[in-house]
């Protein structure tokens, strides 16, 4: 008479692999590259929605004499004839809350509660007292990411509304491609550094047991 195996004798093959312990180091870099990616790219979401998609824009005419009540939602996108002012910040290094890296310069719009941002090095001509043409993005002066170039504007006795706009100039719909690219590289990262953390849990390789022998019949 054969006896039967006890249950549980045969080890399964292909059983799920032991799970071990996420190395402190791999999850802090992970964690890191996740908080990095975050900081930099969600300040950024209105200039990836701007790159992607934006109204016509809206023609201002000649905004001096524009009334400090005047109402210019941020977001939107504008073309104005405008003189420029002598007050003016400069922004080093980069602008926070966005792709923008300086020398960045925020000027003074004369006659109006309105700034404009610029690159120097794309518009060489402007200055105080110039008569410009712009097609921009509108954005609050009170945003954050303008506290450096207001405190620099309040230092030099130049009164900022807490209203007042800035016109974004050079970030135009369909020709920002930087924003598009830097989220996918992000989004990307942060994915990647979140599947090493699950692939670092685990043995390598599938575990396969071999069956034992079964026992000697009886005879």
């Amino acid at each position: 008479m054969s006896g039967d195996p006890a249950p549980g004798f045969f080890a399964r093959e292909g059983a799920a692999p032991p799970r071990r312990p996420v190395h402190p180091v791999r999850l802090v870099l992970a964690g890191a590259v996740v908080v990095l990616a975050a900081v930099v790219l969600v300040p950024t979401r209105a200039e990836l929605l701007y790159h992607l998609h934006a109204p016509p824009p809206v023609d201002l005419g000649a905004v001096a004499g524009l009334p400090p009540s005047a109402s210019i939602p941020g977001g939107a996108r504008v073309q104005a004839h405008a003189v420029l002012g002598n007050h003016a910040a400069e922004i080093p290094l980069w602008r926070r809350g966005s792709l923008r890296f300086g020398p960045i310069v925020v000027r003074q719009v004369m006659g109006a509660p309105l700034f404009v941002e610029y690159d120097p090095a794309l518009h060489p001509t402007w200055g105080p007292f110039v008569e410009v043409e712009v097609d921009a993005r509108v954005l609050s002066f009170d945003d954050a990411a303008l506290d450096q170039a207001r405190a620099v504007l309040v230092g030099q006795g130049m009164p900022v509304a807490r209203e007042a706009r800035v016109l974004v100039v050079d970030e135009r719909p369909g020709q920002m491609q930087r924003y598009p690219m830097a989220w996918t590289g992000g989004l990307a990262l942060a994915i990647l550094a979140v599947r090493s953390l699950r692939g670092g849990s685990l043995r390598g390789g599938s575990v396969r047991q071999s069956a034992l022998p079964p026992p000697a019949t009886r005879g």
